[in-house]
């Protein structure tokens, strides 16, 4: 059975399609459960599972599922895509959740950016984490047939090893689930409305297929729309022109942070570089009139082992990611980190010492700086100077590569705006103009988007915390004027969750009970 309804207070033998004459099921566990714009003290819920023992649903909800079954979560890696093809060639629909480092994502982007920019694919969802793209006639699935085998390249491609999971299906069965859902949602509010309290459907959906279902409003379940205008989002044109799907600009700044390290290993092995050589331990007698200049000398100590300590990580890091063994720094960071220690030590006895006039003896640990003479391997140096021009020709090759902006780039744009995401652009300039944007603007267009759900009867408490939710996406689309965004709150529901009727609230939501479901900050 596909899902399974939570009973409230004894209701729904019938109220959505179940039978009168079912036998009846083991008594129930009634427990609490906490839903946005639900009071907690307001109802019970109850889990029935046919032929199995009672369930908590707090336990549900808490996640207590197999990790395994998560399908996939668009803020985290792998990207998993799924191809719907029945023949050879041709696909009907590519769904596509997930993330990848910068180098796969830039490749796979490029393939997305050519479906993205073409007109007869108008009605394909392309975004940050999330892609939706379904053929409308035969030539459409030719083209699709051919982004297939792109993306089925890519799992193979050093640039993106074990970070795309590929599935194949006979039929768009992910369009079907997730129409399957939304079509629930008017008869899962109006049996909420005729008991006059929340109703949560459980949709136990173990089979590896995610569900795009938008927010649904009241008994119609129609999806939940949002109307923002242009005016009022204030888009910088210089964000609009700059916007891309490759993640170019971020690709590049990863080169020049490796070319960074390269070069502080190299430095390392240039004869005559400042290095902090070894740790030398003291010991002092004093009495209580010489408090004030040992706690001098050992709050000096501990500024050069801070420094000393953070060259150490900086060389850890840069060798780590030339592939050898930093034995050498994390020894002696090792060392550094037990100095600090002994050094704090001293001084809380220190201030412990302060007011009393015994004689005291302490040890602390001191750090000296020496030039340190090292003679070059010649291989590794070349092996360095060598990785470093590498990387310096891929800075070049990107730098110089087109830059892809999107022909219809407002609705991703808002929808990387409302969720915050760190979308991508053709400069470091236009990149930060858009971090500025977000910080000026965001909080202003939630709060309208409050007022308008308000005046529109759907009382969210704070709809930013309803949801501005990790799963959450905004499918968003230019109006036929072209002066507004209309933006529908969609869920991506991977695995096992709730179909939450919110009679206080006046819409149907989703609660994910084994994906990430995390509030975003704003």
């Amino acid at each position: 059975m596909s899902s399974l309804l939570l009973l409230l207070m004894s209701f729904l033998p019938s109220a959505i399609g179940c039978s009168a004459a079912a036998p009846k099921p083991p008594a129930p566990v009634r427990k609490p459960v906490m839903g946005a714009g639900i009071p907690l003290s307001q109802f019970s819920v109850e889990v029935v599972i046919p032929g199995g023992n009672p369930s908590s649903v707090g336990s549900l909800r808490r996640g207590d599922v197999d990790s395994g079954e998560r399908t996939a979560d668009l803020n985290d890696g792998p990207i998993h895509v799924w191809i719907a093809a029945r023949a050879a060639h041709r696909a009907e629909a590519i769904y596509m959740v997930g993330r990848a480092d910068a180098a796969c994502n830039l490749r796979i982007s490029g393939f997305l950016e050519d479906i993205a920019n073409d007109p007869a694919f108008k009605s394909a969802w392309i975004t940050y984490g999330v892609s939706l793209i379904r053929a409308a006639d035969l030539s459409q699935q030719q083209r699709l047939g051919e982004l297939g085998e792109k993306l089925a390249n890519t799992t193979v491609h050093e640039d993106c090893s074990g970070q795309v999971k590929l599935h194949r299906l006979r039929a768009d069965e992910i369009h079907a689930a997730s129409e399957k859902m939304h079509k629930l949602a008017g008869k899962v509010f109006q049996s909420a409305e005729r008991v006059g309290r929340p109703i949560l459907l459980w949709h136990n959906a173990f089979d590896g297929l995610p569900r795009f279902v938008p927010v649904a409003m009241g008994a119609d379940g129609a999806p939940l729309t949002i109307h923002l205008s242009l005016e009022e989002l204030k888009i910088p044109n210089a964000v609009l022109r700059g916007l891309t799907l490759d993640g170019m600009t971020r690709q590049i700044g990863h080169l020049e942070a490796e070319v960074e390290h390269v070069e502080l290993v190299l430095d390392l092995l240039r004869p005559g570089g400042q290095y902090p050589k070894r740790i030398v331990y003291k010991g002092s007698q004093f009495n209580d009139t010489a408090i004030p200049e040992i706690r001098s000398r050992i709050v000096a100590a501990r500024t050069n082992i801070e420094r000393a300590l953070e060259y150490e990580e900086q060389a850890i890091e840069a060798t780590l990611l030339l592939g050898r063994a930093p034995s050498r720094f994390v020894r002696f960071a090792d060392s550094l980190r037990h100095a600090r220690a002994e050094n704090q030590h001293v001084l809380e006895r220190l201030d412990h010492i302060a007011s009393g006039s015994d004689v005291h003896e302490v040890v602390f640990g001191d750090v000296e700086f020496a030039a340190i003479d090292t003679t070059p391997s010649a291989g590794a140096v070349k092996i360095l100077e060598g990785q470093r021009e590498t990387l310096r020709a891929k800075i070049a090759q990107a730098k110089g590569a087109e830059k892809k902006r999107l022909t219809s780039p407002i609705p991703v744009l808002v929808d990387a705006f409302l969720r915050g995401w760190p979308a991508s652009f053709d400069s470091r300039e236009t990149n930060e103009m858009y971090d500025r944007w977000i910080l000026a603007q965001q909080e202003k267009v939630w709060d309208s988007i409050e007022k308008k759900l308000s005046q529109a009867g759907i009382t969210f408490s704070k709809a930013s915390h309803s949801l501005l939710l990790s799963n959450v996406m905004f499918h968003a689309r230019l109006s036929e004027d072209e002066r507004s965004v209309l933006v529908t709150p969609t869920y991506v529901m991977s695995g096992p969750g709730f179909q939450v009727a919110d009679v206080r609230a006046g819409v149907v939501r989703y609660e994910s009970a084994s994906a990430e479901q995390n509030l975003i900050a704003r």
